[in-house]
């Protein structure tokens, strides 16, 4: 038996459990060498090792170990060159994710910073931003339900981790004035626009008019800037939401911005 190693000594070598090691031979996919049929004692081949280390890499990038099997042939051989490809394509997809939650997380704290100086101001502003783009959709809710407004954030969140989107964490509703016609939408700025998605809102650089309101105030916002008005063809009005460095359980406060063209 000097050629095999017993289930023990692949457990210690390997520091994989003896209960994942009969997991897999459940499984088919490390099936022992050898057992003794007197005992029940496995024992494992050292080429062994190359399989099981392979079977490592798979739980490592979450590859399913029922999948494992595919990479089996009939004459009982693995395909190591099929398994190393694939995956190097999911550790090069984890590794795209990772790299845009290291953005979204400086782009959170930018935006944290940016939202704790604007709280601190009072009354009316003027603020410069350059070209931004925005994913968008039809809001067609009551602008105060609270409960339709973070179901509209939340679907536009997932469109933007389907197409790898790097989010600049501002969010709210948008109003685009036409000539006879006001275009509401809910709206997520992002940094990288994809050629795939249609309704991508450009707004080009420009100075615009600027106050915040809290929770306790935004219908004043809302009554000051939008109720009953009417702006000229051109005119946006932006309400994004602020995120502070303290959460709290209520509504976020909000940042109105207007723009409305010189006639």
């Amino acid at each position: 038996m000097k050629e095999y190693l017993s289930i023990g000594e692949v457990s210690k070598i390997k520091g994989v459990s003896i209960k994942s090691l009969r997991y897999y031979d459940k499984l088919g996919i490390l099936v022992p060498a050898y057992v003794n049929k007197q005992n029940g004692y496995r024992y494992y081949t050292t080429e062994q090792m190359f399989i099981l280390d392979l079977i490592l890499i798979c739980i490592e990038l979450d590859i399913p170990l029922k999948q494992f099997n595919r990479y089996i042939s009939k004459d009982n051989t693995l395909d190591t060159f099929q398994i190393l490809s694939d995956g190097k394509i999911i550790a090069e997809q984890k590794l795209l994710n990772l790299q845009n939650t290291i953005y979204n997380l400086n782009a959170m704290s930018k935006h944290i910073e940016e939202s704790e100086k604007i709280l601190s101001t009072k009354g009316c502003y003027t603020s410069y931003f350059p070209t931004r783009f925005f994913i968008s959709k039809p809001y067609t809710g009551d602008f105060f339900d609270i409960h339709f407004f973070m179901k509209e954030m939340t679907e536009l969140y997932r469109t933007s981790r389907k197409y790898n989107l790097n989010q600049c964490f501002k969010q709210g509703v948008l109003f685009r004035y036409g000539k006879n016609s006001i275009d509401i939408r809910s709206v997520m700025e992002i940094t990288n626009p994809h050629k795939h998605i249609e309704d991508i809102i450009e707004i080009p650089e420009a100075n615009f008019t600027c106050q915040f309101f809290d929770n306790d105030t935004i219908h004043y916002g809302y009554k000051k800037y939008i109720k009953d008005k009417r702006y000229p063809d051109g005119s946006i009005i932006l309400f994004l939401e602020l995120y502070g460095k303290q959460a709290r359980c209520e509504p976020a406060p909000m940042e109105v911005e207007v723009f409305i063209p010189q006639q």
